[in-house]
């Protein structure tokens, strides 16, 4: 909502193996959330991934969303 209503890029920090399965509905409603706020922010403010490590199953996807993705 902050960087909506002052335009200030976000910036995302990656380093995951994913959710563990006992996480499970948990786990994808949380990555569909942040699906979501990735999408809707989508041309409004710019977004910036920064992939500090291992990066799988969805935070992926989300990290591949952004305008720049910064991959070590």
């Amino acid at each position: 909502d902050f960087a909506v209503k002052t335009g200030v890029p976000v910036v995302g920090i990656y380093d995951s193996h994913g959710a563990p399965l006992k996480e499970g509905m948990d786990a994808l409603n949380a990555s569909g959330e942040l699906m979501l706020w990735v999408n809707n922010l989508s041309g409004v403010v710019p977004q910036v991934s920064l992939v500090l490590g291992t990066c799988g199953g969805s935070a992926a996807l989300i990290a591949s969303s952004a305008d720049v993705v910064i991959a070590s």
